[in-house]
């Protein structure tokens, strides 16, 4: 239902990004887009009108799976690096994976009030989607279109995230990459 209303009200509220910090522990090495297939459709339908749905793909610290709901197909799955762009060990990530953003040391609020250290892809999640937040308002200002980048396919958000993101030590570039949202935002705007 929180994607439907997102979705509803993305030109009212100006919404472009979906940040999803959660996740199950049933975990898949392929897409899961058959195991709810009404949360498909609402995230299908987000990503329709050019919202993008990142989520966090999970803390077990295996490279063959990520968990539900990362491994939706229109979702931007996340995993997580340490501060010296190393791969954090308990991030998951496999081949649905593209994008890794910091998800160690990070400061975020705590259960109760005020704030504490945190770790895991769900505190790398929120960067990507801030950092696709941040392409969609580039995009807009050169276009004067909103929500003019879909998060999804060539020329989408993910790629670009991708194709101007870092080296992770230890991972294949040509796989995986680190956000590099200086990068990713400058590629947008003409010489």
């Amino acid at each position: 239902r929180a994607i439907n209303w997102c979705t509803t009200h993305a030109a009212e509220h100006n919404i472009v990004a979906i940040s999803m910090s959660l996740g199950t522990n049933d975990v898949f090495t392929g897409d899961c887009d058959g195991l709810d297939l009404s949360l498909t459709t609402y995230l299908n339908t987000a990503v329709e009108n050019n919202i993008a749905v990142v989520i966090s793909s999970g803390n077990n610290g295996n490279s063959s799976y990520i968990s539900y709901p990362a491994c939706l197909s229109n979702a931007i799955p996340v995993s997580a690096t340490d501060k010296y762009d190393n791969l954090w060990s308990g991030s998951n990530y496999n081949p649905l994976v593209k994008l890794f953003a910091p998800g160690t040391l990070i400061t975020s609020t705590c259960m109760g009030g005020g704030y504490c250290i945190n770790e895991g892809t769900s505190m790398s999640a929120p960067m990507v989607a801030a950092a696709a937040a941040m392409l969609q308002q580039t995009s807009q200002l050169l276009t004067g279109q909103p929500r003019s980048l879909p998060p999804k396919g060539e020329g989408g958000i993910e790629d670009i995230l991708f194709d101007y993101g870092d080296q992770i030590t230890g991972l294949d570039f040509n796989q995986w990459r680190r956000l590099n949202v200086g990068n990713a935002v400058l590629s947008l705007i003409p010489p």
